[in-house]
């Protein structure tokens, strides 16, 4: 009887597992190393994701049954990912969201099911595509492009009431960030699968203009000048003034969000990561993001240091009152914080600092 139950429970966890893929090849000896790691029982997402962009540097793209895979196992296991890239199960996140009181705030409010294509029946499929990222052209409001967790990015030109993939033809894994310059609709850049990619036709064509390390969280283009545009990530914060063909590092440690100025180009802002104070921290520059300044009067202490978390935070910015910064603080600032600090808020471009929440 024992051993039925643990061939039941066995089989259980192994269709599972291959359920998160069209159809799993008997022999993977021939499959390369990123598909044979997706393959694997706790494979871990982006360690795939940057296996995958290695390999395919040096091989040409094509959609084969591992791909198609690949393909279909973002869009199983997306949503299940933490920060470190590990797959959580449904019963981990949801002693998460019930952990910090989540769970009778937000409620589902559509659409709830999803259907393929007519010519390929109009059935429902049940499947979802978070956007990862997203942006709109300031010169052009009707154009609208995202990335999705599928795998690709899209192109809308009537406000996002329709949509085009402009990515097909690259090998192009979850788009992690994505900005239109704010001068010039037709130059684009984002980021998916360790590569920063470029067009400047508005999505005809695609250049992969340089090999990036690590999690990229925001590309932010110069507001006049297409070819200037900083990076942030996991491993610092970049500059190039060449259209991304090349990068000088500004910082090596971990950067969450970096923006230009509303109305003054030679101010930037940047949010980075002090690690040994377990907190995040603002700086301003006010040479067009070549060097950074700490501005720290009235900035967000934590609580307790060494029961302080750092995991995120975004700038928040608006024309209408250009000098207005708000950051918005995940994390914790002491034990059995729910993920979420504060919003802190300055009214003088970032030398003066307000909790008003």
């Amino acid at each position: 009887m024992r051993k039925i139950v643990s061939a039941i429970c066995f089989l259980a966890i192994t269709c599972n597992a291959f359920a998160q893929f069209k159809y799993v090849p008997k022999n993977l000896s021939d499959a390369p190393k990123w598909a044979q790691t997706m393959y694997e029982d706790g494979a871990n997402l982006y360690e795939v994701e940057d296996q995958r962009a290695e390999y395919f540097r040096s091989h040409p793209y094509q959609k084969d049954i591992h791909e198609r895979n690949f393909q279909h196992w973002i869009t199983q296991v997306g949503r299940l990912v933490d920060e470190r890239g590990q797959i959580r199960s449904e019963d981990y996140w949801e002693s998460r969201r019930t952990a910090r009181g989540g769970s009778a705030i937000w409620e589902p409010i559509g659409p709830m099911e999803t259907y393929n294509l007519g010519n390929e029946g109009g059935f429902p499929v049940s499947w979802q595509s978070n956007a990862y990222c997203m942006d709109a052209c300031e010169d052009n409001s009707n154009i609208v492009v995202a990335g999705i967790e599928g795998g690709e990015l899209f192109k809308s030109t009537d406000k996002g009431l329709t949509w085009t993939a402009v990515t097909e033809d690259l090998p192009v894994s979850t788009p992690t960030a994505v900005r239109i310059a704010p001068s010039d609709c037709n130059t684009i850049y984002f980021v998916a699968n360790g590569s920063l990619y470029r067009t400047v036709n508005g999505g005809t064509s695609w250049s992969d203009v340089y090999s990036v390390s690590g999690n990229i969280y925001e590309v932010e283009v110069h507001p006049t000048n297409p070819n200037t545009l900083l990076i942030c990530g996991g491993n610092g914060v970049w500059k190039s003034t060449d259209g991304g063909d090349s990068f000088t590092s500004i910082y090596s440690e971990p950067c969450w969000d970096v923006k230009y100025h509303p109305t003054n180009s030679s101010i930037v802002y940047l949010l980075k990561t002090n690690s040994s104070a377990n907190k995040c921290e603002f700086f301003k520059s006010v040479d067009g993001g070549d060097s950074f300044t700490l501005q720290t009067n009235g900035w967000y202490s934590p609580a307790v240091v060494n029961e302080a978390e750092d995991i995120g935070a975004k700038i928040g910015l608006s024309a209408a009152a250009p000098d207005q910064v708000y950051v918005a603080l995940l994390g914790a600032s002491k034990t059995d914080d729910n993920g979420w600090i504060s919003v802190y808020k300055s009214t003088n471009a970032g030398i003066n600092w307000t909790n008003p929440s």
